[in-house]
Protein backbone atom coordinates (compact mmCIF):
# COMPACT_ATOMS: atom_id res chain seq x y z
CA UNK A 1 0.00 0.00 0.00
CA UNK A 2 2.96 1.99 0.32
CA UNK A 3 6.00 2.83 -1.95
CA UNK A 4 8.97 4.93 -2.06
CA UNK A 5 11.29 6.52 -5.06
CA UNK A 6 14.22 8.28 -4.56
CA UNK A 7 17.57 8.38 -5.94
CA UNK A 8 19.16 7.49 -2.99
CA UNK A 9 18.68 3.94 -1.84
CA UNK A 10 19.43 4.31 1.47
CA UNK A 11 17.36 6.67 2.01
CA UNK A 12 14.54 4.48 0.67
CA UNK A 13 15.20 1.39 3.13
CA UNK A 14 14.81 4.49 6.22
CA UNK A 15 11.39 6.53 4.52
CA UNK A 16 10.19 2.94 4.21
CA UNK A 17 10.39 2.61 7.74
CA UNK A 18 9.30 5.74 9.07
CA UNK A 19 5.98 5.80 6.63
CA UNK A 20 5.07 2.55 7.88
CA UNK A 21 5.22 4.36 11.24
CA UNK A 22 3.43 7.70 10.46
CA UNK A 23 0.83 4.99 8.80
CA UNK A 24 -0.15 3.79 12.40
CA UNK A 25 0.01 6.51 13.95
CA UNK A 26 -2.55 8.12 11.68
CA UNK A 27 -4.87 5.43 12.09
CA UNK A 28 -4.38 5.65 15.88
CA UNK A 29 -5.78 8.95 14.82
CA UNK A 30 -8.81 8.04 12.26
CA UNK A 31 -7.34 8.58 9.03
CA UNK A 32 -7.31 5.42 7.04
CA UNK A 33 -5.28 4.38 3.87
CA UNK A 34 -7.85 3.57 1.20
CA UNK A 35 -5.69 3.04 -1.81
CA UNK A 36 -2.07 2.11 -2.83
CA UNK A 37 0.54 5.63 -2.39
CA UNK A 38 3.64 6.78 -3.58
CA UNK A 39 6.00 8.59 -1.78
CA UNK A 40 8.89 10.39 -4.64
CA UNK A 41 11.61 12.15 -3.10
CA UNK A 42 12.84 14.44 -5.51
CA UNK A 43 16.34 15.86 -5.67
CA UNK A 44 15.52 19.17 -6.93
CA UNK A 45 11.45 19.42 -7.80
CA UNK A 46 10.02 22.26 -9.41
CA UNK A 47 8.11 23.90 -6.51
CA UNK A 48 10.75 23.38 -4.20
CA UNK A 49 10.18 26.60 -2.11
CA UNK A 50 9.96 27.62 1.48
CA UNK A 51 6.49 27.78 1.26
CA UNK A 52 6.22 24.38 -0.20
CA UNK A 53 8.36 21.80 0.65
CA UNK A 54 6.17 18.81 -0.21
CA UNK A 55 2.77 18.05 -2.07
CA UNK A 56 0.40 15.34 -2.44
CA UNK A 57 -0.69 14.85 -6.38
CA UNK A 58 -4.32 13.06 -5.78
CA UNK A 59 -5.07 12.18 -8.99
CA UNK A 60 -1.84 9.97 -9.20
CA UNK A 61 -1.86 9.12 -5.53
CA UNK A 62 1.35 10.28 -5.14
CA UNK A 63 3.27 12.41 -2.63
CA UNK A 64 6.45 14.33 -3.75
CA UNK A 65 9.04 15.62 -0.99
CA UNK A 66 12.00 17.31 -1.77
CA UNK A 67 15.02 15.45 -0.91
CA UNK A 68 16.78 16.83 2.77
CA UNK A 69 19.34 18.49 1.21
CA UNK A 70 17.02 20.13 -0.81
CA UNK A 71 14.91 20.84 2.07
CA UNK A 72 18.06 22.71 3.39
CA UNK A 73 18.96 24.79 1.17
CA UNK A 74 15.61 26.27 0.41
CA UNK A 75 14.81 27.40 3.80
CA UNK A 76 15.63 30.89 4.83
CA UNK A 77 18.21 31.76 7.80
CA UNK A 78 15.36 32.73 10.17
CA UNK A 79 12.44 30.30 9.18
CA UNK A 80 11.21 28.57 12.29
CA UNK A 81 12.26 25.59 10.37
CA UNK A 82 15.57 25.96 10.24
CA UNK A 83 16.30 25.46 13.62
CA UNK A 84 15.48 21.48 13.94
CA UNK A 85 17.30 18.80 12.21
CA UNK A 86 16.19 18.56 8.38
CA UNK A 87 15.50 14.93 9.54
CA UNK A 88 12.92 15.69 11.76
CA UNK A 89 11.58 18.50 8.74
CA UNK A 90 11.65 15.29 6.12
CA UNK A 91 10.04 13.01 8.49
CA UNK A 92 7.16 15.29 9.51
CA UNK A 93 6.25 16.87 6.30
CA UNK A 94 5.48 12.51 4.78
CA UNK A 95 3.37 12.58 7.89
CA UNK A 96 1.70 15.66 6.67
CA UNK A 97 1.27 14.58 3.34
CA UNK A 98 0.24 11.39 4.35
CA UNK A 99 -2.76 13.00 6.37
CA UNK A 100 -3.45 14.95 3.44
CA UNK A 101 -3.44 11.60 1.09
CA UNK A 102 -5.70 9.37 3.59
CA UNK A 103 -8.31 12.19 4.55
CA UNK A 104 -8.64 12.61 0.85
CA UNK A 105 -9.13 9.11 -0.09
CA UNK A 106 -11.74 9.11 2.76
CA UNK A 107 -13.79 11.08 1.30
CA UNK A 108 -12.50 14.78 2.12
CA UNK A 109 -13.66 16.32 -0.97
CA UNK A 110 -10.90 19.35 -0.88
CA UNK A 111 -13.06 22.74 -1.94
CA UNK A 112 -15.73 21.48 0.73
CA UNK A 113 -12.97 20.72 3.24
CA UNK A 114 -10.05 22.26 2.56
CA UNK A 115 -9.55 24.30 6.07
CA UNK A 116 -10.59 20.81 7.87
CA UNK A 117 -7.42 19.08 5.56
CA UNK A 118 -4.83 21.53 6.52
CA UNK A 119 -5.85 21.85 10.13
CA UNK A 120 -5.82 17.94 10.06
CA UNK A 121 -2.24 17.83 8.03
CA UNK A 122 -0.52 20.46 10.05
CA UNK A 123 -1.77 18.75 13.22
CA UNK A 124 -0.31 15.62 12.85
CA UNK A 125 2.63 17.01 11.18
CA UNK A 126 3.37 19.11 14.40
CA UNK A 127 2.12 15.46 16.54
CA UNK A 128 4.63 13.41 14.47
CA UNK A 129 7.62 16.04 15.31
CA UNK A 130 9.98 15.05 17.94
CA UNK A 131 9.08 16.46 21.43
CA UNK A 132 12.24 19.00 21.36
CA UNK A 133 12.11 20.34 17.57
CA UNK A 134 8.30 20.66 17.89
CA UNK A 135 9.29 22.91 20.83
CA UNK A 136 11.83 24.79 18.86
CA UNK A 137 9.41 25.54 16.34
CA UNK A 138 6.69 26.33 18.39
CA UNK A 139 8.84 28.56 20.71
CA UNK A 140 9.57 30.68 17.20
CA UNK A 141 5.70 31.92 17.85
CA UNK A 142 5.26 33.25 21.40
CA UNK A 143 2.41 35.39 22.94
CA UNK A 144 -0.37 34.21 20.55
CA UNK A 145 -2.70 34.28 22.95
CA UNK A 146 -5.72 31.61 22.85
CA UNK A 147 -6.68 30.37 19.33
CA UNK A 148 -9.77 31.11 17.85
CA UNK A 149 -11.16 28.18 15.17
CA UNK A 150 -11.67 31.17 12.81
CA UNK A 151 -8.15 31.42 11.82
CA UNK A 152 -8.03 27.95 10.48
CA UNK A 153 -8.43 29.96 6.86
CA UNK A 154 -6.97 30.05 4.14
CA UNK A 155 -5.75 33.52 3.88
CA UNK A 156 -3.47 32.62 7.01
CA UNK A 157 -2.34 29.43 6.15
CA UNK A 158 -0.71 31.23 2.32
CA UNK A 159 0.54 34.71 4.19
CA UNK A 160 1.64 32.42 7.29
CA UNK A 161 1.89 28.57 6.90
CA UNK A 162 3.93 27.60 9.95
CA UNK A 163 1.88 29.79 12.05
CA UNK A 164 -0.59 27.86 11.04
CA UNK A 165 1.00 24.70 11.50
CA UNK A 166 1.43 25.97 15.27
CA UNK A 167 -1.98 27.38 15.72
CA UNK A 168 -3.12 23.84 14.78
CA UNK A 169 -1.01 21.83 17.14
CA UNK A 170 -1.93 24.51 19.80
CA UNK A 171 -5.81 23.62 19.16
CA UNK A 172 -5.10 20.05 18.60
CA UNK A 173 -3.46 19.51 21.83
CA UNK A 174 -6.23 21.59 23.79
CA UNK A 175 -7.79 19.28 26.15
CA UNK A 176 -11.04 17.28 24.60
CA UNK A 177 -9.35 17.79 21.39
CA UNK A 178 -6.50 15.84 20.15
CA UNK A 179 -7.36 12.45 17.94
CA UNK A 180 -10.92 12.70 19.07
CA UNK A 181 -11.37 16.17 17.10
CA UNK A 182 -9.87 14.49 14.29
CA UNK A 183 -12.41 11.65 14.39
CA UNK A 184 -15.48 14.07 14.70
CA UNK A 185 -13.63 15.90 11.54
CA UNK A 186 -13.72 13.11 10.29
CA UNK A 187 -17.81 12.24 10.45
CA UNK A 188 -18.09 15.51 9.53
CA UNK A 189 -19.27 16.68 13.11
CA UNK A 190 -16.98 19.28 13.51
CA UNK A 191 -15.57 20.89 11.02
CA UNK A 192 -13.31 24.50 10.18
CA UNK A 193 -15.43 25.25 6.95
CA UNK A 194 -16.58 28.46 6.17
CA UNK A 195 -19.11 29.44 2.94
CA UNK A 196 -18.28 32.42 1.17
CA UNK A 197 -19.67 35.53 2.07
Amino acid sequence: MLSVSSEDDALIAGLCETAERIKAKLEDCALEQISPITISVLPNPPFALESCLARYKCEEERIEIAAPEKLRSVLLPDSPYAKIPVEDLFDSLIAHEMAHAFFSQMGCVEDECFADQEFVAYAMQFALLPRESRRKVVDAFPDMGPVDPAEFNPFILYAAPVRFGVRAWSYFSAPGNGCALVQRIVDREESFFAPPL
